[in-house]
């Protein structure tokens, strides 16, 4: 049988665990590794009540009163975690699409090349190289966000386009809503970003037909809690 002072130092060894512990996952960029850490410390604080008041034996216990101070303190500025939990995500800011070495700002043009290697291509190209038949809309990336979505989040791409286009490798169906101004077509897309070093890319689509001239083309980026704003811009036919 443990005495008393074995219980406070076996109770003090699991709340310090349970800090230490709460602590790295506040350091980690997933919002559910913060809820974990505030429940942890829950569990942190009630242990150190415990060894405060429910021991008749306990030594010092203004020394483990001291620890639940610091607890609460660490609980007040863990609990936004837990009232997201209950009231859903709060609004973040969009993030910015970017193609290439710039931002994909509204009306910029984008010349299509002509083939492209698959294993390695991040541009915007018709394909085959001869006689083409799709579009690859590829290359689209954004920053690595601050916070990741947690592992089995579904993304989704939204695209609309000027002219009548559908994806072929069926990994896109009718966005259910009307296209904006200015657009025929409104597709919503499976898949999410893809980390490469320091930028997250969106996942590549084939579209057909080939527009004849420009096509003008709007993407939205919606993964959790990471959603760009919306990019537009046109697509011109390659100049050979």
């Amino acid at each position: 049988m443990l005495s008393g002072r074995r219980w406070e130092l076996l109770g003090l060894a699991v709340a310090v665990i349970l800090v230490v512990v709460a602590f790295y996952l506040t350091s980690l960029p997933y919002t559910a590794s913060h809820v974990v850490a505030a429940c942890l410390l829950v569990v942190a604080f009630g242990v150190l009540l415990w060894l405060a008041w429910c021991l008749p034996d306990a030594s010092k216990p203004k020394r483990a009163v001291a620890l639940v101070v610091v607890v609460l303190l660490w609980l007040g500025a863990e609990a936004f975690p837990v009232y997201w939990l209950w009231t859903g995500p709060t609004p973040t800011p969009l993030v910015r699409l970017h193609y290439g070495d710039d931002e994909l700002y509204e009306g910029r043009r984008i010349t299509l090349e002509r083939g492209c290697d698959k294993a390695a291509c991040r541009r915007m190209h018709l394909w085959p190289a001869s006689d083409p038949t799709q579009v690859g809309l590829y290359g689209i990336w954004i920053e690595k966000p601050l916070r990741v979505p947690p592992f089995g989040t579904n993304g989704t791409v939204a695209v609309e386009f000027s002219e009548s286009a559908t994806e072929t490798n069926r990994q896109c169906d009718d966005g259910g809503r009307p296209p904006h101004p200015g657009y025929k077509v409104s597709l919503i897309c499976r898949g999410q970003p893809q980390p490469r070093g320091d930028i997250w890319e969106l996942p590549h689509f084939y579209f057909a037909p080939v527009a004849k001239g420009p096509l003008h083309v709007r993407v939205v980026l919606d993964y959790g809690e990471v959603v760009s704003s919306p990019a537009e811009f046109t697509l011109l036919p390659p100049t050979e």
